[in-house]
């Protein structure tokens, strides 16, 4: 077995946790750009999940009940939707050496 070292860094606190989601948008953009096939379909919908996290962040801290969020994302979300075939499917990889499996404890 490795060791594992974490380098803990400064805490973020409540009030960036936006410019968390701002990163994480800027970098998903540079992968966007460099995303070909179901990669780019997976890129789009890391974006669209991340504009969706974003904006329920906003409304709820602090309450905003006159900030809609329901559509965040929507516009990715659709593109990425448009890029898949009539087919597509979202393939789990399952084998032997699997030692868990994440989406069965969702």
């Amino acid at each position: 077995m490795g060791i594992n070292i974490i380098v803990l860094g400064t805490n973020l606190g409540a009030p960036n946790i936006s410019q968390l989601y701002d990163e994480a948008l800027a970098l998903l953009t540079k992968v966007q750009a460099l995303a070909t096939g179901d990669n780019a379909v997976r890129v789009l919908s890391f974006v669209a999940r991340t504009q969706h996290a974003k904006a329920v962040w906003g409304k709820v801290n602090p309450v905003n009940t006159a900030s809609p969020y329901v559509s965040a994302g929507a516009f990715k979300a659709t593109a990425a939707d448009a890029l898949m075939s009539s087919d597509w499917k979202w393939r789990i990889n399952f084998s032997s050496s699997s030692v868990c499996n994440y989406m069965a404890n969702q």
